[in-house]
């Protein structure tokens, strides 16, 4: 009754593309709604806890005056000394000099 066939007919070639389509639209669809939602989020969180404008930054390091005026610029910033590795950290650059 069933004749022996070697390969796949057209129609389940054709099945089988229409699944991994449609399941690469959705996943594509999911993907980009996601990282839409997440842009969107971290763009609000950002814009209303911190405002970059007022936050010095520190001098380019050329010499040791350079690296003390980043210490105090460091300093200014720091109030509870929670930034203390900064500080350490422009102490072993300043030893290098």
């Amino acid at each position: 009754m069933r004749s022996l066939q070697k390969g796949f007919s057209v129609l389940e070639i054709v099945i089988a593309v229409a699944v991994v389509v449609l399941i690469g639209l959705l996943g594509y669809t999911f993907y980009t709604h996601s990282h839409k939602a997440n842009d969107s989020t971290a763009q609000t969180t950002t814009s209303s806890t911190t405002n970059t404008a007022s936050v010095p930054t520190a001098p380019p390091i050329n010499n040791v005056s350079d690296l003390d005026k980043a210490s105090a610029t460091l300093d200014q910033m720091n109030v509870d000394s929670s930034n203390a590795s900064d500080s350490a950290s422009l102490d072993n650059q300043a030893s290098g000099f």
